[in-house]
C-alpha cells in the first residue's frame, strides 16, 4: 500500500461521517496522499415514472446539491483542515455507481468510506452502498463503522 497517492472518501455529511473522514485524513497524511471528500446526492430520475414533473425534480435535485455544497464546505472546514485535502466534490447520482465512477475519474488508489452496519430486514430493504462499492471496486476499499451513538 505504499503507492497510495489519491484517497477518495465518500461521506453522507452526518455525524457518523466524522470518524470516517478522520480515518481517511490520517491515512492521507501518513502516505502524503491527496484526499478527495465526496458527497453523492441521490438521483431523482426514478420519480419520472411516477409522473412527477421533470422540471420540479430537477429544481429539487439542484437545491439538494446546492445545500450539500454548503454543508460539505462546513464539514471540511470543521473536520478536514489539512493541505492533503483536495477540493471536495458534491455530485448527484446513484451513490454506489457514482462513487465508483468518481474513483475511476480521480484515479483513486483506495476508497475510505463508512458503513452504518444495517443488518437483517433493514439491509434487505435498503441495501448497502458500502457493500456494493466493496463488491464492485477495482481498488481497495476500507470501510469504517462508526461507534454507536
Amino acid at each position: 500500500m505504499s503507492d497510495i497517492k489519491t484517497i477518495l472518501c465518500p461521506i453522507d455529511l452526518s455525524p457518523a461521517s466524522v470518524p470516517v473522514a478522520a480515518a481517511a485524513l490520517t491515512m492521507a497524511e501518513a502516505f502524503n496522499a491527496r484526499l478527495i471528500p465526496l458527497f453523492v446526492a441521490p438521483s431523482y430520475e426514478r420519480y419520472h415514472i411516477l409522473q412527477v414533473d421533470e422540471n420540479e425534480t430537477n429544481r429539487f435535485a439542484q437545491s439538494v446539491i446546492e445545500g450539500a455544497q454548503r454543508t460539505m464546505a462546513e464539514f471540511v472546514d470543521a473536520n478536514l483542515k489539512s493541505d492533503r485535502v483536495a477540493t471536495a466534490r458534491v455530485v448527484g447520482g446513484y451513490p454506489a455507481d457514482t462513487i465508483l465512477d468518481i474513483a475511476h475519474q480521480e484515479n483513486a488508489d483506495i476508497i475510505v468510506m463508512g458503513t452504518h452496519g444495517h443488518t437483517g430486514i433493514q439491509r434487505l430493504l435498503l441495501g448497502s452502498v458500502a457493500e456494493k462499492v466493496v463488491r464492485s471496486s477495482p481498488v481497495p476499499v476500507l470501510t469504517v463503522r462508526p461507534a454507536e451513538a
